[in-house]
């Protein structure tokens, strides 16, 4: 998993979604108040099944 600064995350975004979306990458974009994850759709309806 990846991890990078919200800052970071606004100034790549083209480049971090098409690592998300093409090589089935995680990226965690951290502030100050905590962290999310970007996943792919793929990722995330595969999560699904599970929930």
């Amino acid at each position: 998993m990846r991890h990078v600064t919200a800052n970071t995350a606004r100034a790549q975004l083209d480049g971090l979604l098409s690592g998300v979306i093409r090589e089935a990458d995680t990226v965690s974009i951290a502030t100050d108040e905590g962290a999310a994850i970007l996943i792919s759709a793929d990722k995330w309806n595969e999560i699904q099944l599970y929930l």
